[in-house]
C-alpha cells in the first residue's frame, strides 16, 4: 500500500509478523508511547499491536472494522487442513504468475483511475471518483511506460482463503481481552461486517469490559472517512478530547 516498501521475494504477509513489522518501526523511530489509528486490516493489525504491546499504546482508534477476532473462522479444527492447503498451492501460484507476467502498466493516470473505481466497486463499496485520486496519490508511480499501482500484489494472499498463517479464533478472542486502553470503534453505518452475529456480540462484550471502550456508527460505507470525512472526524475530536489526548 502506498510507498511503504514491499518484504523480500519468497516472503509472505501474516498476522503475527506484522505485529513485529510494526515493533520495528517504533524502535526506529524511538517511540515509547503512541495512538494508534488503523482502517479496515489496519485497524485489526493496530487491534494485534495493542494486544501484544498495551503499554505503548495511548488509544487505539479502529475504522469500519471490529477486530481480528471476527474474520470468520478460518482457523478452526475442522477446517485447517483445507485452508492451509489452499494456502500453500494458492501462494505458489501467485508467485508463478509475478514471475512470468510484467508488471501492468496504464497508459495515462486516468486509465489507472477507472481500474481503481472498478476494482473498488466490485470490492467493498463504489468511492466517488475524487476520493480516488486521493488514494492514487500514493497509490500509482510513473515509469518509463506510463503508470502502475505501487501495491503489492501478495497482499491479495492475506485473505482468509490465502493465508496460511492464521491464528486460531480462540487466540484471538483471547487477545482482545489485553485492550484495556482508550479504544474507539467508528464503524459505517453499511460497512462490511466479516463473521456472524453471534461472533459480533460475543467480541463486542469483551471490549465493553474495557470501561475506555467507545463504540460510534456513522453514515456511510467502508471508505466513509475518505468520502465523508466530517462524519468521522468530529467522533475521532470527541473522543479523544475525553480522554485528554
Amino acid at each position: 500500500h502506498g510507498f511503504s516498501s514491499h518484504i523480500p521475494k519468497g516472503s509472505s504477509y501474516h498476522e503475527l509478523e506484522s505485529i513485529g513489522f510494526f515493533e520495528r518501526v517504533v524502535k526506529h523511530l524511538g517511540w515509547d508511547k503512541f495512538s494508534f489509528l488503523g482502517h479496515s486490516m489496519g485497524g485489526d493489525m493496530g487491534c494485534l499491536y495493542a494486544s501484544v504491546f498495551p503499554e505503548k499504546i495511548k488509544c487505539l482508534i479502529m475504522l469500519d472494522i471490529l477486530g481480528p477476532a471476527l474474520n470468520g473462522g478460518d482457523r478452526d479444527p475442522d477446517k485447517v487442513v483445507a485452508v492451509t492447503r489452499k494456502a500453500i498451492l494458492g501462494k505458489l501460484n501467485m508467485e508463478r504468475k509475478s514471475a512470468n507476467a510484467t508488471e501492468k502498466v496504464y497508459k495515462s493516470p486516468e486509465d489507472a483511475l477507472e481500474r481503481l473505481l472498478a476494482a473498488a466497486k466490485a470490492g467493498n463499496g463504489e468511492i466517488p471518483r475524487e476520493s480516488a485520486k486521493i488514494i492514487l496519490k500514493r497509490g500509482l508511480k510513473a515509469n518509463d511506460n506510463g503508470y502502475s499501482f505501487t501495491r503489492d500484489m501478495r497482499m491479495l494472499a492475506f485473505t482468509k482463503d490465502l493465508n496460511i498463517y492464521g491464528m486460531p479464533r480462540n487466540f484471538k478472542v483471547d487477545l482482545s481481552r489485553g485492550l484495556t486502553m482508550p479504544h474507539l470503534i467508528v464503524k459505517g453505518s453499511y460497512g462490511p461486517v466479516y463473521d456472524c452475529q453471534e461472533h459480533v456480540d460475543e467480541v463486542m462484550e469483551i471490549y465493553q469490559q474495557n470501561s475506555n471502550f467507545e463504540f460510534q456508527t456513522v453514515e456511510g460505507g467502508h471508505h466513509v472517512h475518505l468520502t465523508n470525512p466530517e462524519r468521522v472526524l468530529p467522533v475521532i475530536d470527541e473522543f479523544l478530547r475525553n480522554h485528554s489526548l
